[in-house]
C-alpha cells in the first residue's frame, strides 16, 4: 500500500464518527449505547481531530517548511480556540465553532499548497474530507 493510499484511507476513515455522530442525532439518538452522550463524544473526537489537524502544521513548522504562514502561531491558536470553545460556549456554538476551526484549517492548508508546500492529491482529500466533517458539524449544531 502506497503512503498517500493509506493517508487518503485513514483521512476518510477519521471523518466516519462525525458523519455517524451527525447521522444518529439525526435520528433522533443521544447517546452512545450505555457508555456516554452523542454529545460527548464528538465533542471529544472533534477536539481531538482538531488538536491532530492543527498539530500537522506545527509540525510543518518544527521541520522547517519555509512559508509565508506563521505556522506555530496559528496551529497553537486555532488548537486554544477549539478547547476555550468547548468550555466556554453552549453545545450549538461549539460545534459551529469547531465546523468553523475545521474551515480555517483547510484555508491554512490551500495556502500551503499554493506555495507549494502540499501535494495537491493530499489537499484534494483534505478538502472533500473537511467538507464532509464541517456539514457533519453543522447538522450536529442544529441538533443539540
Amino acid at each position: 500500500m502506497t503512503k498517500n493510499l493509506l493517508a487518503r484511507i485513514l483521512a476518510f476513515a477519521g471523518a466516519i464518527p462525525f458523519v455517524v455522530s451527525a447521522s444518529l442525532l439525526w435520528l433522533g439518538q443521544t447517546d452512545f449505547f450505555d457508555i456516554t452522550s452523542l454529545q460527548n463524544l464528538v465533542s471529544s473526537y472533534g477536539l481531538l481531530i482538531l488538536a491532530f489537524m492543527a498539530g500537522t502544521h506545527w509540525g510543518l513548522y518544527l521541520g522547517g517548511v519555509k512559508t509565508s504562514m506563521q505556522l506555530f502561531i496559528s496551529s497553537n491558536a486555532v488548537a486554544l480556540a477549539g478547547w476555550f470553545a468547548y468550555f466556554l460556549l453552549n453545545p450549538k456554538l461549539f460545534f459551529a465553532t469547531l465546523a468553523a476551526l475545521f474551515a480555517i484549517l483547510l484555508l491554512i492548508d490551500r495556502k500551503l499548497k499554493s506555495e507549494g508546500v502540499l501535494d495537491p492529491h493530499y489537499l484534494t482529500t483534505r478538502s472533500i474530507v473537511s467538507a464532509v466533517v464541517v456539514s457533519s458539524l453543522a447538522v450536529i449544531a442544529l441538533k443539540v
